[in-house]
């Protein structure tokens, strides 16, 4: 007679279908979409718009790959290996190029590849003997191993498919206080995972990231359209080798590449769809560098095609948003030694209803060139409550190869971002305390001052009662020769789980760009990040929201 065990997995297995997927290495062709929540309410309970533009320069323009309103889609050609992840990336915020993404247990590095070169855009090297994020290809292991929830076969797309769920991080982070279930509940980001695989249990068919709150609405599609196995043996240097030549990518660059070469990208915004507006300009004379054919995209050898950039089509909102040209009217108060935005705001005394205000003062006689620049946050609720950061610096004329005094000081709070549906909404606070001056700001070199502006965070969430957690940090502060003048800071909170994790996280950046005294770049964003390890496959759920976002200006 058949153990009781025996029949009850026979029969479950009968039901629910096989649940032994497991992973070695693989290659695979996808296309993500991601989808705007459309339930969402700004502060002022009007519905948010996620697909609008709020940079100084394409103020209230679609953003690329936008133009239903409501979702934006990317496409990825994944290469797991035996040491890390390999992943390249078309998005219609990069039109006419690629991210090559490369994780190990020692780095993680992006390259930009564009008219068949590769750039170097970020290297990030990972502390020996530190924790690498990294997870060995282990062929044996299964979803069940990992704690991924079986549902059985279903039908889905006129197919039979698995089923596999997986929460996101729940309940209150020991570290910072702050409560992702809460946090899920404003409708700001997903907080399970759905995993299909065919009905062999062989191959990732579908992955969506969704928020258990709201029905299981999808934030996130990934659809899997390419599945490859790989040779044991296929490591991270193998995937790129094979990158490069599906992608044709003959020179090599260990550098950034010149503004003639490619559009210039800003590592702090490679994971978002947020673009910066020198990547924006070399698309503004309106020539689109077409620089593969479409005739070569699949191989010679019948193996998998490569997957296409995006282009700038006429008449989309990519070809609008490219090709806009700065308002001149606001072209001509940049004649002035001075930047003002919004258009006559002032450091800590903002009254024109705008969110926040963008600040420099510059000031040259025979022997000095003063400089003042400010970061004002207005409070969305009351215009009366900022917080601010303003930094002086004296340079020696001509030439700002010294630097003769520094200051900074800031102060006060803001509400900075509120954003939910109806019964949930997150508000994130800012407060600045900041004072410094002279002598005592001066660096081992002697010729840098350098100091760190407090700042606090506070990320409050209204449900039923009001749950908060503060976090304190800094904003590095800096003035050294030749101009280089700067003010960086990001707060943030985040869990990191062995499978999940999510994060949320408020960054501020102001700082002169090539070290140029009228050139500038202001951002300042309020990021949200959720991913997932599906075995050996990392991925990951991210959107980004604009505080302000303005420059390189030249004034």
């Amino acid at each position: 007679m058949l153990p009781l065990a025996f029949i009850l997995a026979a029969l479950l297995c009968h039901f629910y279908g096989a649940s032994a997927f497991t992973m070695g290495n693989i290659r695979m062709q996808t296309k993500i979409t991601h989808y705007c929540n459309l339930d969402l309410l700004d502060e002022h309970g009007k519905p948010v718009q996620c697909h609008i533009s709020n940079a100084m320069e394409t103020m209230g323009l679609v953003l690329p790959g936008m133009d239903d309103g409501k979702s934006l889609t990317t496409r990825q050609d994944v290469f797991v290996t035996k040491d890390g992840q390999v992943t390249l990336q078309a998005s219609p915020s990069h039109p006419y190029q690629y991210l090559l993404t490369s994780d190990t247990d020692t780095h993680s590095q992006t390259l930009q590849l564009f008219d068949k070169k590769s750039f170097l855009v970020q290297h990030v090297a990972k502390q020996q003997n530190g924790p690498s994020g990294r997870r060995p290809v282990d062929p044996s292991r299964t979803l069940e191993d990992d704690g991924w929830v079986h549902q059985g076969l279903v039908d889905l797309d006129g197919k039979k498919l698995n089923k596999w769920v997986m929460s996101g991080p729940q309940g209150l982070d020991p570290k910072s206080g702050a409560n992702f279930t809460a946090l899920a509940q404003t409708g700001l980001m997903a907080n399970s995972w759905t995993l299909y695989t065919d009905e062999a249990d062989k191959q990732i068919v579908k992955l969506l990231a969704t928020n258990s709150f709201e029905n299981d609405k999808v934030y996130q599609e990934t659809v899997v359209t390419h599945w490859e196995e790989l040779e044991a043996a296929t490591t991270v240097d193998d995937a790129m080798q094979h990158v490069y030549s599906a992608y044709e990518i003959g020179d090599h660059s260990a550098d950034p590449p010149t503004p003639d070469q490619a559009p210039l990208l800003d590592a702090r915004l490679i994971k978002t769809h947020v673009i910066s507006e020198s990547a924006r300009l070399f698309f503004n004379d309106g020539e689109m560098p077409d620089w593969r054919s479409r005739k070569k995209l699949r191989r010679a050898d019948q193996s998998a095609p490569s997957i296409d950039y995006f282009d700038i089509v006429e008449g989309s909102a990519s070809h609008k948003y490219f090709l806009a040209q700065y308002d001149p009217d606001h072209r001509q108060l940049l004649n002035l030694p001075k930047f003002q935005f919004p258009s006559g705001c002032k450091i800590g005394k903002v009254t024109n209803g705008c969110p926040y205000c963008l600040n420099i003062d510059i000031g040259v006689n025979t022997t000095t060139l003063t400089l003042d620049f400010g970061m004002t946050f207005v409070d969305v609720h009351n215009s009366d409550y900022q917080a601010h950061l303003k930094i002086s610096i004296d340079l020696k004329w001509p030439g700002a190869e010294v630097v003769l005094d520094f200051s900074f000081e800031g102060g006060g709070c803001a509400v900075v971002f509120q954003k939910g549906v109806s019964f949930a909404r997150l508000y994130i606070k800012v407060c600045i305390t900041a004072s410094g001056s002279g002598k005592d700001l001066l660096q081992p070199d002697k010729r840098t001052f350098a100091g760190k502006a407090s700042i606090s965070v506070s990320f409050n969430i209204q449900v039923s009662a009001t749950l908060s957690a503060t976090i304190t940090g800094e904003v590095d502060v800096q003035g050294a020769p030749h101009n280089d003048i700067k003010a960086h800071g990001s707060l943030g909170i985040e869990v990191k789980l062995l499978l999940v994790g999510a994060g949320v996280s408020v960054d501020i950046f102001g700082n002169t760009v090539n070290n140029q005294a009228n050139v500038w770049d202001f951002v300042s964003h309020v990021n949200l990040h959720v991913w997932v390890w599906a075995l050996f496959y990392s991925h990951d759920w991210p959107w980004t929201w604009t505080i302000w976002k303005a420059g390189p200006v030249t004034f």
